[in-house]
């Protein structure tokens, strides 16, 4: 399943592939369930798209508490909790804060 930032044509902009979205939204917006790696492949995208924006797939982390962490290249930080867990292991988050919809 893939969800997109709300843009102005979201089917022309990067995807984020996500295990699901979350049953409550964010000011009207979908809230998608991602791991760590695809959301990094996806600010990884938006750079290469967009090269002379923000995005900085370097900024994407996990920090000791488990929490996951973006910093773009203004410096600008947003951090998610986990939200559960894949089959196979891997923390989810759910991403709220951004504006996605399921194009």
């Amino acid at each position: 399943m893939a969800i997109y930032l709300d843009t102005e044509d979201p089917m022309t902009s990067p995807e984020l592939e996500v295990t699901a979205t979350a049953p409550e939204r964010w000011n009207g917006f979908e809230v998608p369930i991602a791991t760590a790696p695809a959301f990094r492949a996806f600010i990884a995208a938006w750079q290469e798209m967009d090269p002379n924006g923000t995005w900085e797939p370097r900024g994407v982390s996990v920090s000791a508490d488990g929490r996951l962490v973006y910093i773009d290249g203004d410096g600008t930080e947003d951090s998610w909790e986990v939200y559960g867990v894949t089959a196979g292991g891997e923390s989810t988050y759910a991403l709220d804060g951004w504006t996605w919809v399921d194009a």
